[in-house]
């Protein structure tokens, strides 16, 4: 359900801030809440984004598993420190909850 939603839940998100999502999209950064390997590979297949840009929440995943809620500040640190991420870049967050809840923010690196 979550792969078949999420193509609307990013364009309204991205919406919101006048921010055109497909001519976008190559330049962003992806700070995914990592369930598991499943939740990453579905999502980055239906947004059509590379895998570097998706590489730090693998790498907290595979550093650290799941860690709840506490994930998602991990992912941000790890792309606040990242010099292959450049200042003003734009970061898509998201996080995925219990009875398929989604939510999402959209950061500029600063």
């Amino acid at each position: 359900m979550i792969r078949d939603s999420i193509g609307d839940f990013i364009a309204s998100i991205c919406g919101q801030v006048g921010l055109d999502f497909e001519r976008e999209k190559a330049t962003m950064a992806f700070a995914i809440h990592p369930g598991g390997p499943a939740i990453l590979n579905q999502i980055r297949s239906k947004l059509g984004i590379e895998e570097s840009q998706i590489a730090l929440s693998r790498k907290v995943l595979n550093e650290h598993g799941n860690m709840a809620s506490a994930t998602a500040p991990h992912i941000w640190q790890a792309i606040v420190e990242s010099p292959e991420i450049p200042v003003g870049s734009k970061v898509l967050s998201m996080a995925f909850g219990p009875g398929l809840t989604v939510i999402g923010a959209l950061f500029e690196k600063v």
